[in-house]
């Protein structure tokens, strides 16, 4: 396995609510191509929802909501982003 750039971390050492872009994905060819199939691709930028904790992680990109297991939180580097700020109300009328 490669290292990581001290700028990544590991999905599991995320903030829960905190929006990561997906950096790198450390695994075979096999379990990466279903991971894409899934919508979990290098670039995308994923909302965390529930976790990391011991069961896992539920990420929403878009509009779909993928839960992934303990075991795919070490092998996902991320990179943390800005969450874009609620709209306030006056904003939400125009």
């Amino acid at each position: 396995m490669t290292q990581i750039s001290p700028s990544l971390v590991t999905l599991g050492r995320a903030i829960q609510g905190s929006a990561v872009e997906i950096c790198a994905i450390q695994t075979s060819p096999q379990e990466r191509r279903r991971l894409l199939g899934l919508g979990l691709r290098l670039g995308s930028v994923a909302h965390i929802c529930q976790g990391p904790n011991a069961q896992g992680v539920v990420l929403q990109i878009g509009s779909v909501r993928i839960a992934l297991g303990r075991p795919w939180l070490e092998v996902i580097a991320v990179r943390q982003r800005p969450c874009p700020a609620a709209p306030t109300l006056a904003e939400k009328r125009v």
